[in-house]
């Protein structure tokens, strides 16, 4: 009986959920400037500062789930969550897509396991090559930018596309 009503409520959630595909591409569009406003912010893990705020820091998820959080305010809706990590976005809060739109979600790994360790928001595919917006922990990098792979890299793990409501 319990197995019965959690399908019902976890169907019911799903129902009262929507995702990116239903918006416009000015959408898209916004997602990605806001993204940007977040170029040269500083790396640190747990980070979820917002970009206008006095000494901002992001990690990977605090980025993203920040730049989602504010451009689906401005457009009356919100995500399902306010913190999580790049592994359960991945696992709880998108639906899986072949064909990235920009805005939509890149999930890597670490390049040692096939987990999921990383997030990005895509904004481009380009001849094979992948451009995408990060907060990058790399030793080289350590902040916000946009960044490429090849399509074919073996760290890249899925796209996929936020659920909020």
């Amino acid at each position: 009986m319990k197995r019965l009503f959690l399908l019902f409520a976890v169907l019911v959630l799903l129902a009262s959920c929507t995702h990116m595909s239903e918006l416009p591409l000015s959408f898209r569009t916004e997602l990605i400037a806001e993204a940007e406003n977040y170029t040269g912010i500083p790396y640190e893990w747990g980070g979820q500062s917002f970009w206008w705020e006095d000494d901002p820091y992001v990690d990977c998820s605090g980025f993203v789930i920040n730049v989602y959080e504010s451009v689906l305010e401005r457009h009356g809706r919100h995500l399902l969550f306010d913190d999580t990590t790049a592994y359960a976005l991945w696992d709880e809060y998108t639906l899986p897509v072949e064909d990235p739109l920009p805005g939509d979600l890149i999930f890597f790994t670490d390049g040692v396991s096939d987990e999921v360790a990383h997030v990005a928001i895509f904004i481009r595919e380009e001849d094979g090559v992948l451009f995408f917006i990060d907060a990058s922990s790399l030793p080289d990098t350590m902040k916000v930018m946009e960044r490429s792979y090849p399509a074919d890299n073996a760290k890249i793990h899925s796209f996929a596309r936020m659920i909020y409501k």
